[in-house]
């Protein structure tokens, strides 16, 4: 008996048939794909402050305030589109408005300018409030308390977009070559074509959900790459194992059999995460709420993916039980050849001989 009979989520000869679902969960996924391309492009990413400049101005009201007088007083100020919104509780508002254009110096000062006019324009929101911060707004029942104050100029946040974007692409291409050399091209593909599914599908998320899209986010699309990938590799890993395994079982079979026995991983490691992401979502704060969601979804969808897509993208590309074969042939190659060049008195027939053998009890245990 384990002595830890949790670990195990499920039986060592638990065979269900994942790849009989191939067709379904393959439409659902090029679905979702085009479902998120749409999103990206008629709603659009809602760029934060780091990629797209601007002033951000972030206060908590002693009481309620009303969110279009808010955006009247803003729209007063500036030329520039002004979005205003609600965060955390009720009495908490977050104002940006686009960066001025011009020099560096002159944008620098028209920028401080604006931010003193929302500051001022919001305290007279509310007749007799204090403009705080910090421990000073605990002084008195009528105030305004300053969150954040911020300011990225149009020349940054472009660049900071195109850098983001940059390492998102670099990360995927890195990742693919990583697999093609440790794989066969088949696998390389299919894990990159998953890399592609989760990240899209998670840009359509931000697009659907107006998450503000900004440095933190761009970092949860990286991370999330890494636990997408980190899943498909163990499943591809057990799928090669099989493959020298069962050379005369059908390809369907032998995938379903590698799901199956890295389930258990699969799926522990994925609510751990969760439990984690849930916490961090529901008692984070609204600084930190975005990430948490998008990491919660880049946990399901990756490991989504890594079952149900990536591994049903193997039987369309003509996989066959002897693609290692190959690399094993080429493999006993080089070791005879290096271990003939340390023998003296066997002939080198004699030493492949030997390494044949050795491989094929090594393939019975």
């Amino acid at each position: 008996m384990s002595i830890f009979p949790f670990i195990r989520l499920f039986p060592s000869d638990l065979s269900i048939d994942f790849l009989g679902f191939r067709r379904i969960t393959l439409i659902i996924s090029v679905v979702l794909i085009a479902t998120a391309i749409s999103l990206l492009t008629t709603q659009g990413l809602n760029r934060g402050i780091d990629f797209q400049g601007g002033v951000e101005v972030a206060v908590r009201f002693s009481d309620p305030v009303d969110l279009e007088a808010v955006r009247q007083s803003i729209n007063n100020l500036s030329s520039g589109d002004a979005a205003v919104q609600q965060f955390g509780e009720p009495t908490d508002v977050l104002v940006r408005v686009e960066a001025p254009t011009g020099a560096t110096d002159r944008e620098q000062a028209d920028a401080a300018a604006l931010r003193k006019d929302i500051q001022a324009a919001l305290v007279a929101l509310q007749p007799g409030a204090v403009l705080a911060s910090g421990d000073t707004a605990l002084d008195t029942d009528n105030f305004v308390e300053l969150l954040s104050d911020n300011f990225v100029g149009s020349a940054i946040s472009g660049e900071l977009f195109q850098r983001g974007m940059l390492a998102i692409a670099l990360a995927l291409v890195g990742v693919a070559i990583y697999i093609w050399i440790r794989f066969e091209w088949q696998f390389a593909v299919s894990a990159l074509a998953a890399l592609l599914h989760d990240v899209i599908t998670t840009l359509g998320l931000l697009a659907l959900l107006q998450i503000e899209f900004n440095l933190y986010t761009t970092a949860a699309i990286l991370t999330i790459a890494g636990y997408s990938i980190n899943d498909t590799v163990v499943v591809f890993d057990r799928s090669r194992e099989e493959l020298r395994r069962y050379k005369e079982t059908p390809i369907a079979e032998v995938l379903n059999k590698a799901i199956n026995r890295t389930l258990t991983r699969t799926i522990m490691t994925s609510i751990t995460t969760l439990i984690a992401l849930i916490a961090l979502a529901v008692f984070g704060g609204p600084i930190i709420r975005g990430l948490a969601i998008t990491l919660i979804w880049g946990v399901v969808i990756g490991t989504y993916s890594s079952i149900f897509f990536a591994t049903p993208l193997l039987t369309l590309f003509n996989l066959r039980n002897d693609v290692f074969e190959r690399k094993d042939a080429a493999n006993e190659e080089d070791f005879a050849a290096a271990w003939a060049s340390t023998q003296k008195d066997d002939d080198e027939d004699e030493i492949r001989r030997k390494v044949r053998e050795r491989v094929t009890n090594d393939d019975k245990e």
